[in-house]
């Protein structure tokens, strides 16, 4: 193994840790990109990242946060008893599935109307934008958190201040908390919430993808954690479909 290689592992498992899988394909997708754009640009003849096996990850079975129905309902309630912005904060994170930076950096002036919906503009990962519609229980939150505001931030901490993906974490895990979850609860775990719940309930993948901003549908399958449940089996709809077929 070329020394170049050793420092590539080593760097990707970390000096003092031992990460899953999953955790070294990340890692190892970062690197190596930097390495390939290197090549690109000329400033290498070889990427040293080809010579490293990746890991094979295996989804199913990894161990994700998703809450159930009933339990962000309970999260619901503590973040509305907690004041307007942490109702909103929930809100935007688990019914419309927005990522934590995104929620950070809305301003009042990113809500508008159009086609008589009520809307939200983001900027998303790569810089993209995205327009986003809020439904009326959305809606009503987010109007609340903004009161009689009309430029500035939307969501604001006890300060007064902008909030901060630190700060939301620490809020969430504080709402989980008097809400009595025993579940932990991250703001990406509420994105993944979204998303499960949009498939159990009936929403197509390709409008769950779009919803996510997902460029692969592969992508938005890992977020389904319901994904192994019996009662969504196709061999219900398959086994009920041919029975019709037979007689007696």
């Amino acid at each position: 193994m070329s020394p170049a290689v050793k420092v590539l592992r080593a760097s990707v498992r970390g000096a003092h840790d031992r990460p899953v899988k999953a955790t070294i394909g990340r890692r190892f997708a970062t690197v190596a990109g930097f390495y390939r754009y290197a090549v690109i640009d000329g400033h290498l003849m070889v990427d040293p990242t080809v010579a490293v096996t990746r890991p094979a990850v295996q989804w199913e079975g990894q161990r994700r946060t998703v809450l159930h129905p009933l339990e962000f309902a309970a999260l619901l309630t503590a973040a509305r008893r907690d004041g307007p912005h942490s109702h909103a904060l929930v809100a935007l994170l688990e019914m419309i599935g927005i990522r934590v930076g995104e929620v950070c950096r809305i301003n009042i002036t990113d809500l508008r109307q159009q086609s008589g919906y009520e809307l939200v503009s983001v900027i998303g990962k790569g810089n993209k934008p995205a327009v986003i519609p809020l439904p009326i229980p959305v809606l009503r939150s987010v109007r609340e958190a903004a009161g009689e505001r009309h430029s500035g931030p939307l969501l604001l901490n006890r300060n007064g201040d902008r909030f901060r993906r630190a700060s939301v974490a620490a809020r969430i895990t504080r709402l989980a908390n008097t809400a009595g979850l025993t579940t932990p609860v991250s703001p990406h775990g509420l994105r993944r919430t979204f998303c499960t719940a949009g498939l159990i309930a009936g929403v197509p993948l390709r409008d769950m993808q779009y919803a996510m901003r997902h460029a692969d549908a592969r992508t938005t399958t890992r977020y389904d954690m319901a994904r192994a449940n019996l009662d969504r089996h196709a061999a219900h709809a398959v086994a009920a479909y041919l029975a019709g077929m037979t007689s007696g």
